[in-house]
């Protein structure tokens, strides 16, 4: 009896020993950023009609419309470019502008393009709004390839994080071991302009026939990682 309880002894002191002999871990955070120009540009728009007459209004906005996107294809967009984004029907609240005991209703139909060019943006614009349409949404741009800028951003993800782990290892009067785990993500950072007020702005200097201005923004890539590294004494 006495020889067992000698044996939970020791092996109780055995594992304490393994616990204590455990190193500490450190887990730092690291961020990349990379910055890259846009090739691809993308606007949404659509046609808005207000009527008594629901069938009148749906008409109105599949001709207007198919006029516009007739209009693109002609200046280049491809079918495969156009996509839509939403179709709705609702009632028009505005009394004041209705006779009495009529119910007005609002037929809309919006879609993105993605223009083949991105230097003549404002030109498509333009030409949208020639055509009849009477909302914008806004512009975004985007890259057709990034896989460089994101491996990039994860390098400079992984260099900020083992700079980071360094410094607060070597503040704590101790240095880095192996390196226990690692995990990454990585986001596209696209800059979108939205309409606003420049929706009017863009109609009167298409009617006026002067081309809308636009300026693309670079975009951002970024990347983030979590690691964890063993922290052990300075000898």
């Amino acid at each position: 009896m006495k020889r067992s309880i000698a044996m939970i002894v020791a092996l109780m002191m055995i594992m304490g020993v393994c616990a204590c002999a455990e190193p500490a871990v450190l887990t730092v955070h690291g961020m990349g950023t990379v910055s890259m120009a846009p090739d691809r540009a993308t606007i949404d728009f659509g046609v808005s009609r207000s009527s008594t007459d629901i069938a009148e209004a749906q008409a109105y906005v599949n001709e207007t419309l198919g006029k516009v996107i007739g209009g693109l294809k002609e200046m280049g967009v491809r079918e495969n470019d156009i996509q839509t984004n939403a179709i709705n029907i609702y009632r028009d609240y505005d009394y004041e502008s209705s006779a009495p005991g009529d119910v007005a209703y609002i037929v809309e139909n919006s879609v993105s393009v993605q223009i083949p060019d991105i230097d003549r943006v404002g030109e498509y614009i333009d030409a949208v709004f020639e055509a009849g349409a009477n909302t914008f949404s806004g512009i975004s741009f985007s890259a057709s390839d990034n896989a460089e800028e994101k491996t990039r951003a994860l390098a400079l993800a992984v260099d900020d994080a083992r700079a980071r782990a360094e410094t607060l290892a070597a503040a704590a009067g101790m240095k880095l071991g192996e390196l226990r785990s690692m995990n990454d993500t990585v986001n596209d950072n696209y800059f979108y302009r939205n309409a606003g007020d420049g929706l009017y702005a863009a109609k009167e200097a298409a009617s006026d026939g002067f081309a809308n201005l636009v300026f693309a923004a670079d975009l951002q890539v970024s990347a983030s990682v979590t690691v964890e590294y063993e922290l052990l004494p300075v000898e």
